[in-house]
């Protein structure tokens, strides 16, 4: 069986899970009680928070991978619902002062897709899926990031990143305002195992990427990258011990193109296993995962931490 009908399989099955697994979501929320930016949340102070309970973070879903517009009023995050195959992403959005829910497919295929990150312009949002490529493009043990633009208030058709950044996989990829971008991908000659990458943009095109160097790459699995839209610091998270699926927290900042010795955050936040960070665009608060729900605290922290010289 070749890959393409690997795929057609994956997609069939996909379907049918959706119109079983999905029903009961399918009636969106009373969401009119909710005004303002985040959903109307009250914001959190330095304990964190279940953001947005019963509409993001849900009992029964797990969800991760969030990432949020300027203002506070769009939102994408990943969820699957128990029975599912594969994550999907949902999206709410404040039209004119009343939020919507937008279930999948909001990128045009129904199937597994995650991790949306939005560039800090809010131009393009990345995202990972597992939507049918060309037959000429390798398979590389990863599944692949595509990037859809912003035209008016829609996205448009996405594009698969290519070669060179695809050689070594793309998962969970964030943009700063320099046009570089981090992601999750393959450790460099080796089977398994994975790190963190850095590549430039230059429109649809992609410098050959750069693999982070061991002051961040030598954490187990080292993956998962937020970085600041100046670039001046970076989230991550790593595998606590090897085969071990908790993940501790770590940031590092950057002066003179190098990274700094990683801090472990757990304490901050309150918790040693959390993954999939996003800051909000000012600066004021971090969203992460743990225990398949969506966490929001302040980020005033990072400040705190940031190296004073």
């Amino acid at each position: 069986m070749t890959r393409k009908h690997h795929i057609l399989l994956d997609i069939m099955i996909m379907v049918m899970m959706v119109g079983l697994s999905s029903t009961s979501y399918a009636q969106s929320p009373d969401l009119t009680k909710f005004k303002g930016p985040y959903l109307g949340q009250s914001p959190p102070g330095k304990s964190p928070e279940l953001f947005a309970p019963g509409l993001v973070s849900t009992q029964d879903g797990h969800e991760f991978g969030i990432t949020i517009s300027n203002d506070g009023n769009e939102i994408y995050f990943t969820r699957r619902f128990p029975g599912e195959i594969g994550n999907r992403i949902y999206s709410y959005k404040n039209d004119n002062g009343n939020w919507k829910l937008k279930s999948p497919p909001l990128f045009g295929w129904v199937g597994m897709e995650m991790e949306p990150n939005f560039s800090p312009d809010e131009n393009r949002i990345y995202f990972v899926s597992r939507r049918p490529v060309p037959d000429e493009v390798p398979d590389n043990g990863f599944v692949v990031t595509w990037y859809s633009d912003k035209i008016g208030s829609n996205w448009s058709e996405p594009k698969m990143i290519g070669s060179p950044v695809l050689d070594v996989g793309t998962m969970f990829l964030t943009q700063s305002s320099r046009g570089s971008i981090f992601f999750t991908g393959k450790v460099p000659g080796q089977e398994d195992g994975q790190g963190i990458h850095m590549s430039k943009t230059n429109g649809d095109d992609f410098e050959p990427p750069v693999y982070l160097p061991e002051v961040i790459n030598g954490f187990n699995n080292a993956g998962h990258p937020y970085v600041a839209p100046d670039e001046s610091y970076m989230i991550f998270d790593y595998n606590i011990e090897s085969g071990n699926a908790e993940k501790n927290m770590m940031i590092s900042f950057k002066s003179n193109d190098s990274w700094s010795k990683p801090i472990n955050i757990s304490k901050y936040i309150e918790n040693a296993d959390a993954l999939t960070a996003f800051v909000s665009f000012d600066g004021k608060y971090l969203f992460y995962c743990s225990g398949s729900n969506i966490y929001w605290v302040d980020a005033s922290f990072i400040e705190e931490l940031r190296p004073k010289n």
